[in-house]
């Protein structure tokens, strides 16, 4: 009998407004073993992280009603620390500063290739995971589903910011 646990599915949601291309994102990573949420707009994607908590998110940056940007701020001013990539055709530098300052953790210019997303995808979800003993900087503590991030000076349990 296996005593270790089964690992969950991560959780990946994928938010542009393209219903061609959320469509072969989805497709694409879930034959990769991923849960993905699909959703066409920013107040829809805010909704859905009110209630659910995902390990990574995809964001395309123009929008109707909310851009990618203004969503990504939404998210982190609540505490939701979920890594998060920009997949848009807004490749100029000012708009690459715009996502990373809105807290953006990768960015990827449109054409891309999908196993270029892929690792770029693995290897935030790998950085996700760092236990504290092997943070690099020891700033951020993650115990299961809270998060002490020292650097912020900000506590999150279950993607919701503490008080």
């Amino acid at each position: 009998m296996d005593s270790e646990p089964t690992q969950r599915a991560k959780k990946l949601m994928i938010v542009d407004d393209d219903a061609e291309m959320r469509t072969l994102l989805a497709e694409y990573f879930r034959r990769l073993g991923f849960d993905v949420a699909e959703k066409e707009n920013g107040p829809a994607a805010l909704q859905t992280v009110s209630n659910d908590t995902f390990d990574c998110f995809i964001l395309d940056v123009a929008m109707p009603e909310m851009s990618g940007i203004d969503l990504l701020k939404k998210m982190r001013e609540r505490g939701i620390t979920t890594p998060a990539l920009f997949l848009t055709a807004h490749d100029l530098l000012d708009d690459k500063v715009a996502g990373f300052e809105a807290g953006a953790d990768d960015y990827l210019a449109k054409p891309f290739s999908p196993r270029e997303l892929e690792y770029r995808i693995e290897a935030l979800l790998r950085r996700g995971q760092l236990a504290p003993e092997t943070a690099g900087d020891g700033e951020r503590l993650e115990i299961g589903d809270l998060v002490v991030d020292k650097r912020r000076h900000e506590v999150s349990r279950a993607g919701q910011r503490v008080d």
